[in-house]
C-alpha cells in the first residue's frame, strides 16, 4: 500500500514537472518547442518504464 502511494506520488511529480517544462517552453519564442516537448515526452516515458519495471521486480 505504501509503495503504491509512492508510485502515485511519483506520477504526480513527473506530470507536474512536465507541465512546468511545457509552460516554460511556451514563454520563450527562441526555443525549439517541438524538440523540447519531444524530449520531455520521451523522458516521461522512460521514467514511467523504469518504475514499472522496478515495481515488477519487487513482486
Amino acid at each position: 500500500m505504501v509503495q503504491e502511494k509512492n508510485y502515485l506520488n511519483l506520477d504526480s511529480k513527473i506530470d507536474e514537472n512536465r507541465k512546468k517544462l511545457e509552460d516554460m517552453i511556451s514563454r520563450h519564442d527562441s526555443i525549439n518547442h517541438d524538440e523540447i516537448l519531444l524530449i520531455s515526452q520521451q523522458l516521461d516515458e522512460l521514467i514511467t518504464l523504469f518504475y514499472r519495471e522496478r515495481k515488477e521486480k519487487e513482486k
